[in-house]
């Protein structure tokens, strides 16, 4: 087994509103090796945080910005 984020990676900030977590994680969660990876990341972050009663979308910021999508592609902007 593998963790899903990187050592170094950094949440900077996250905040619950009408049920979206805006979740904001350092640059470093950028540096996936492949796709794949980006995206079981994603995923995994979305399906924990879906877990709580009180969150029912996430959407994701990098040192403050949102972006279209990851490296690899993974679409981010959306909330998930």
């Amino acid at each position: 087994l593998r963790p899903l984020l990187p050592a170094d990676t950094e949440i900077l900030g996250m905040t619950i509103t009408d049920g979206i977590a805006k979740l904001d994680l350092n640059e470093v969660v950028l540096d996936c090796e492949d796709a794949v990876e980006e995206s079981n990341m994603i995923q995994g972050i979305v399906m924990t945080l879906a877990e709580f009663s009180t969150i029912d979308k996430v959407q994701f910021l990098f040192d403050g910005k949102i972006l279209d999508k990851m490296p690899h592609g993974t679409i981010v902007k959306e909330q998930m």
